[in-house]
Formats: structure tokens, sequence, C-alpha cells
């Protein structure tokens, strides 16, 4: 018995030798020349991943992914607009949470924009400082970057990992515990724990590389962390929503990261978290906008969170963010009302009226429902008293939440010196239909923070 089970053994074993594969190994240590030609970019790719570079131990880097460039005079004088005006509706404090840039990490400068990290450092600082002049609270959140184990962001993502995630949250809740912030807000605990190391980098800039290359590198993993909730406060508390909101992108959405549950730990203040992911500067703001009622409670914290390269002074979305703090046209009085209906290319005279004769483009909000809920865009003409007149596009600002109303000023004061109103062509309109009228109604109100 002993020998026929020895035969089987060598059987299968010799077997099992010429059964096993082979596979080619290579390292990778550099993109393919493909990559290092823009028109082999998609788009929508080209701005965010171009050019795509490699560095030596695997950290992937491409387009404009360390700081915005744009802010000027008139961006800042509208950012400064948007923050009077929440602080009217009696939030007391908003804090700016710009992330740092991800080349400040551990030298990351080789195919950079900034030729030393003193230079970024200092640029990123810069920014801080005039959001800070402006009137938000701000800190520098680049403070112990480099202590975070393995790093603070993924290596080939453009997200933070939950380590960069947690040193944020800490930095965050050391400024905001200043001055007695915190003091009136009820006390919440949560703990986090980590419970595993599953979770996935979204590996942006690894597929890239996948897509145009045809390889990638391996997909990096992070700790999995969770939460005890506060049980005294679930049971003994009241359902009051918390006193400060959380308005961010995908780095405080997304769970994987726990960056809103760090700060609930840090600050041990429960918080709401209104953040979406893929929305840009503002589809958190309008979401956050678009499901306030009437009778709830401002918070008293507003924490706002962005990547280091975002451009939040943009007027092409505040001047549709502004005006939603109170609701557009819907709790203030009508001066002129529409109602009327467009083709996706026809242009056509959408308001004359004497009652806007005598304002300014930047005195007046313009309310209009659409009766499409997947319209995406509607572009005007506005004509002036003084002969001249200029066009502008208003796009949805989340198409996700998207709902068919438009919501915006009709300029800011910089067109004040071209004179009063004197009509608003309609020039055209993306919507869902290519063949049916899309129908628009809506009003005309003063702007309560034109400033």
């Amino acid at each position: 018995m002993k020998r026929s089970i020895i035969f089987l053994v060598l059987a299968l074993m010799s077997l099992g030798v010429k059964a096993v594969p082979e596979y080619p190994i290579s390292i990778v240590t550099s993109v393919c020349s493909e990559a290092t030609i823009r028109a082999n970019f998609p788009q929508a790719l080209a701005t965010a991943a171009f050019p795509l570079v490699l560095d030596d131990d695997g950290w992937m880097s491409g387009g404009s992914r360390e700081l915005s460039h744009g802010f000027v005079e008139s961006d800042l004088k509208d950012l400064e607009r948007l923050l009077k005006a929440i602080k009217s509706q009696g939030t007391s404090y908003v804090y700016f949470a710009l992330a740092p840039p991800r080349t400040l990490e551990k030298g990351k400068l080789i195919h950079g924009e900034y030729s030393n990290r003193e230079t970024l450092k200092n640029a990123y600082l810069s920014l801080l400082s005039r959001l800070n002049d402006v009137g938000f609270l701000t800190s520098d959140l680049s403070k112990d970057m480099n202590t975070a184990s393995p790093s603070f962001y993924f290596k080939r993502d453009t997200h933070w990992r939950p380590e960069g995630a947690k040193i944020s949250a800490k930095n965050i809740s050391d400024a905001l515990s200043e001055n007695n912030i915190l003091n009136d807000i009820p006390l919440h605990s949560v703990e986090s724990f980590i419970n595993g190391y599953n979770i996935q980098s979204s590996d942006f800039f690894n597929q890239v590389m996948q897509d145009i290359c045809g390889y990638k590198l391996p997909t990096e993993h992070a700790p999995n962390y969770e939460s005890t909730p506060d049980v005294d406060a679930d049971i003994f508390g009241d359902s009051l929503t918390p006193d400060i909101s959380l308005i961010g992108t995908s780095y405080s959405e997304n769970e994987n990261y726990h960056f809103a549950n760090f700060l609930r730990g840090y600050l041990q203040r429960d918080i709401v978290n209104h953040s979406i992911s893929g929305g840009g500067e503002y589809g958190a703001w309008f979401n956050f906008f678009s499901n306030k009622s009437e009778d709830s409670t401002p918070p008293k914290i507003i924490i706002w969170e962005l990547p280091s390269y975002s451009h939040p002074a943009r007027y092409k979305h505040l001047r549709q963010i502004i005006p939603l703090v109170n609701n557009g046209c819907q709790t203030s009085e009508s001066i002129a009302e529409i109602t009327d209906t467009v083709t996706e290319k026809g242009k056509k005279e959408f308001i004359f009226d004497p009652a806007l004769f005598g304002f300014k483009a930047s005195e007046l909000v313009m309310d209009i429902q659409s009766d499409d809920p997947q319209a995406t865009s509607l572009s005007f003409r506005v004509w002036f008293d003084s002969g001249f007149y200029y066009d502008f596009t208003i796009d949805v600002i989340d198409a996700d939440t998207a709902d068919g109303r438009f919501v915006f000023e009709l300029a800011n004061k910089e067109w004040d010196y071209r004179g009063n109103i004197l009509a608003i062509d309609l020039l055209s309109a993306a919507y869902s239909s290519t063949s049916t009228p899309l129908s628009l109604t809506g009003n005309v109100c003063l702007n309560a923070f034109r400033g």
C-alpha cells in the first residue's frame, strides 16, 4: 500500500512540473512614449493628467495638480460676497480646509511647476493668507504632512490616504479649538479603529497609464477605518441637526478616507456631511442650499474642504451659488415674470420689460424653472442702454442633482459701467429633447447680496 501511494505522489509531482505556467515579468520604470503626447489624451483627461509622469518609487503625477493660480481681485470680491451672504443667514464661521499640494509630500517636485519645496510651500501659504483676508478661517494643512506613514496621499491617485485625512482632521480641530469657537456646541464622542487593510485607491493616474500604455502598477491599499458612535448621545440626546456642517469633495464624501469621522473624533462634536463626489468646487454647496428647508437652523460652523488645485472663486459658479443662499427669488418680491418656450438653437428676445430699465445687471437675479429636469445649460445675451451687450452661459453645477432650475446673477458689479439693463435675449438651451420646445417660467428679483 505504501509503495502505491509513493508511486501516485511521484506521478502527480511529475504532472505538476509540466503544468507550471511561465509568466514574463518586466519592471515598469517609466510611462510609454504615447503618454508623452497630448493628442493621445481625451480632452477630459488632458487637463487632469497630461503630462503623465512616473517617478522612481512608483509615485505618479500629471496635469495641473499643485495650486490654483487663478485668483484675481474681482474673484476674491465675489468670494467675499458669498461668505458675507452665508454669515447673514446665521453661520458664525466658515473654515476653508484647502488640502496641501500633492507634490509637497516628500519632495515630489521633480516634474511639477515649482522648482523647490520652499517656493511651493510659500505659494500655498500665500493662498491661505488671501482666503484669510477675505474672512475665512484657515490653517496650514501641510503641517506634519511628512509624518504620515506610509504616505499622506496615494502614490498613484489624486486623493489623500486615510492617514492624510487623519492628520488634516487633527490640524483642523486644533485650529477650531482656538478662541473658544467650539465651546457652545454639544460634545459628541466618536472613536475610530482599524478593521482590516482592504481599502483600494481609486488609482486615477494608474488607470490613465493603463488606458494609454496598456499596463499599470499594482493598486495601492490602505487600512479600513470604522467608528463607534457616541451611544449616550444617540440614546439621550435630541435629534437636532448638528451645529457643524462639512461641505466638500470626494476627499470628504468617500468613506474610504474616513475624513468626516476623523473630524468628529478630534472635534468631539457631531457634524453633518453634505459633501459629494464629482461636483467640483460648488457641487456640495448646491446640494447644501437645495436641501435647506425654510425652518432649518443654519450651522454655526461650516468646514469647506477643497483640493489645493481647485479654483473656488470662479464667477461662473459664484453667480449661481450666491443667490441660492436665500433661495433665489422664491422669497423675494418679483420685479418681472418669465413665461416662454425655446428650442435648442432658437435665439429670441426673452425679456423686454420697462420694469427692468432702471437697474444695473448686478442688481438683478433670475430664477428660472424649466419643464425638463435634464436641462443642462441656458445661454443669454444681456443688452445695456449704452448699446453694449455681453453673452454668457449658465451650466448646471452638478448634473447628478440637477432639477431643471437655473438661479443666477445677471452680472457682478464689474459690469455696472456699461449702463442699465435694456433687454435679455435667450440664445440657446441644452436639454434632453431635440424636437420639443423647452418651457421656462420664473422671475427676476433684486440681488440681496450684490455687495
